[in-house]
Order: structure tokens, then sequence, then C-alpha cells
């Protein structure tokens, strides 16, 4: 498995257990739609991974990590405002909440992956 997918799908899985636990032990209905949301940041990060393996140099590889970072959060803003309004009233709270963390933990785990891709990259 290339490495450019074995990180986010182990982070996914990670993150699949924690959402099932959460949402059964807090008593919330668990349905699809968390699930949605980690394949989507989950592909996020794969998709951004796949573009920066392809910068040639350290300059490139800045250019492209800042690109792909605005690039998920535009994407992030569109399906958050999704989620928001095609969700009942009742699980509006519940749905923000598990995009905020999923959003955060991705953002971590991808900013810290290209900081130490970047630092390779270099001479």
């Amino acid at each position: 498995m290339s490495r450019a997918f074995q990180g986010p799908l182990v982070l996914a899985a990670l993150c699949a257990v924690a959402l099932y636990a959460t949402f059964t032990l807090g008593g919330y209905p668990l349905g699809l739609a968390p699930f949605l949301l980690l394949t989507f940041f989950t592909l996020l990060s794969i998709g951004g991974r796949l573009l920066q393996q392809r910068a040639q140099d350290p300059k490139q590889a800045v250019r492209s990590s800042m690109s792909v970072m605005a690039l998920k959060m535009f994407a992030s803003l569109l399906v958050l405002v999704v989620v928001v309004f095609a969700t009942p009233r009742d699980r509006v709270l519940a749905q923000a909440l598990t995009f905020g963390a999923l959003y955060l933990v991705y953002l971590v785990f991808d900013t810290m992956h290209q900081f130490r891709a970047i630092n390779r990259s270099r001479p």
C-alpha cells in the first residue's frame, strides 16, 4: 500500500471507532452522515498527499502544501453548509460538532505530514 494511502486510512479507522463509541455512549442515533464526513476528510487527505508528492523542489512543495490547504478549507466549508442545511434540526449540533472535530483532527494530521515532507525534500 502506498504511503499516501496508509496514514489517512489508519486515521480513518481510528476515527470511525471513536465516532461509533462517542455516538453510542452519548445516546445519539449514529446514522450514515458521520461516516460520510469521515470518508470526505479521508479522501481530501489522500488527494492532498498525492498532489504534494508531485512537488519537485522545496519551494514547489511549500506552494503545493499551501494550495492544498486552501482547497481543503473551501471544500470543507461547502460541505459544512450542505451538512447544516440537509440535517434535521434536532441533529444539527451533533453533526456540526462531528464535522468540526474531524476537520481539526485531519488538519493537524495533514499539517504534520506536510511539514515532515517539506523538511525531507530539503537538500
